[in-house]
């Protein structure tokens, strides 16, 4: 939930329709909204060692581990998603 609050954030921050496609660079299908959220869920999994595709439930050490590490993984999604560095 916290993701998808954030990600929804990020795009009104930024004046960026979540509901447009302009962001899904590949198939124009997925929703400005989903491509951020995926890309914060990608870092998010990236921190903890999860394989993307693999549905689990995270450990208290590995959500500990993405609470302290959460605004970098968030600025590295954007980063990401708007090429910025």
């Amino acid at each position: 939930m916290r993701r998808a609050i954030l990600s929804a954030r990020i795009l009104s921050a930024r004046h960026i329709n979540p509901e447009g496609k302009d962001l899904d660079r590949k198939t124009f299908t997925k929703t400005n909204l989903i491509v951020m959220k995926s890309a914060i869920d990608r870092h998010v999994n990236a921190v903890v060692g999860c394989t993307i595709g693999k549905r689990s439930e995270f450990s208290r050490q590995q959500l500990d581990q993405i609470d302290g590490d959460f605004d970098r993984i968030v600025e590295q999604a954007e980063q990401e998603v708007f090429g910025e560095r």
